[in-house]
């Protein structure tokens, strides 16, 4: 029998309570007016939400597309083959190494916990649990919270956020106090930003965006902005950009210096190295000009062709995930991806060429 009623009656803990001990299995919907949100439970332990059309796929592709820079329409590309199933796009982008075991980890239980939290600050509304064993499309296996400590988490942040908000206003610009941080943030790995959110937030304060910009395009939750900003002002280590433009009337902008400063140290590390291939390459061809010429053709055929072959490789990735929710086994051979209508013929002989060619 499913479980329903109104927010007024049973409030959110209480139901929470009630399905962990229950071990339930299925989806909890929430609806206030135009809010629809819904959590996701595996015998009683949450293992997804989605908050307004929020939930742990849409942050992986923020962070894919806004973090690691890879093109959108080639992360689209992916969301439509997939369907809305965040299992398969984590067995896709883990495959072509878009993303680190990791990354994914990480990233999916920060929005599973952020997510299931923000719920709590429903007071009115209607809910309806729909026990169902079909959830696997909703998941990243082993992503995993009680009930009891999506709770407790809640009810410290709801008194948490009130604080905040006494410090932080979404519609102020700030800047970090010493500018050169964000400059050498800019290159440091993405999977820092996974584990420090300080940092990621630091590398995001480019001193046009607005907090509420900023958390608009960011991949983690905006308690976790919130939280991170929060810390950072009472440290000192970031200020309002009214602040800084005051401080820097008189003084150099020390941020484009810093800026300045890295180009002119990228633009001479690329001359010299430019020069040192050319002089390798002089040598080369006075020396052994039949090696160099062999050599040569191989690398204008290895750029000429690497983005087709690495495309190539990306769909029989696709193909092998398609094929294994279709036929429950993993395929064996190229051919049986072409049998079914997944690879094309073309993508077979294109990823045989470049197999073979890697291996000579």
């Amino acid at each position: 029998m499913a479980l329903s009623g109104n927010l007024k009656e049973f409030e959110l803990p209480d139901i929470f309570q009630l399905i962990g001990q229950q071990r339930k299995t299925g989806i909890l919907t929430l609806t206030d007016k135009t809010k629809t949100s819904s959590v996701v439970f595996y015998k009683g332990s949450i293992v997804a939400a989605d908050v307004n059309n929020n939930s742990p796929l849409s942050m992986l592709v923020h962070y894919l597309i806004y973090v690691h820079k890879y093109p959108e329409s080639k992360i689209n590309e992916f969301l439509d083959f997939c369907k809305g199933s965040i299992s398969a796009f984590a067995d896709v982008t883990l495959k072509i190494q878009y993303l680190s075991t990791e990354e994914l980890y990480a990233i999916a239980s920060m929005a599973v916990q952020d997510l299931a939290c923000s719920l709590f600050s429903w007071k009115t509304g209607t809910y309806k649990f729909n026990p169902s064993e079909d959830i696997h499309d909703h998941r990243i296996d082993t992503v995993s919270f009680s009930t009891d400590e999506i709770t407790m988490e809640a009810m410290r942040r709801i008194d948490e956020i009130k604080r905040m908000h006494e410090y932080i206003d979404e519609n102020e610009i700030v800047v970090p106090a010493d500018p050169s941080s964000r400059v050498l943030l800019a290159t440091a790995p993405s999977s820092l930003f996974v584990s420090d959110t300080r940092k990621y937030v630091i590398s995001l304060l480019d001193g046009r965006k607005t907090i509420k910009e900023l958390i608009a395009t960011s991949f983690v939750s905006q308690y976790r902005i919130y939280e991170a900003l929060f810390v950072l002002i009472q440290s000192g280590e970031v200020i309002s950009a009214d602040q800084d433009d005051q401080g820097s009337s008189s003084e150099p902008d020390a941020a484009e210096t810093a800026e300045n400063a890295l180009a002119w140290a990228t633009t001479v590390s690329s001359l010299s190295t430019a020069l040192i291939i050319a002089l390798f390459l002089i040598i080369g061809m006075v020396i052994l000009p039949g090696f160099v010429l062999k050599k040569q053709e191989a690398a204008n055929f290895a750029l000429t062709h690497a983005a087709i072959f690495n495309d190539a490789e990306q769909k029989v990735a696709i193909a092998r995930v398609a094929f294994r929710i279709e036929n429950g086994v993993s395929p064996r051979t190229l051919g049986e991806l072409s049998a079914q209508g997944l690879l094309s013929d073309s993508d077979v002989s294109l990823v045989v060429a470049a197999r073979k060619h890697a291996s000579e």
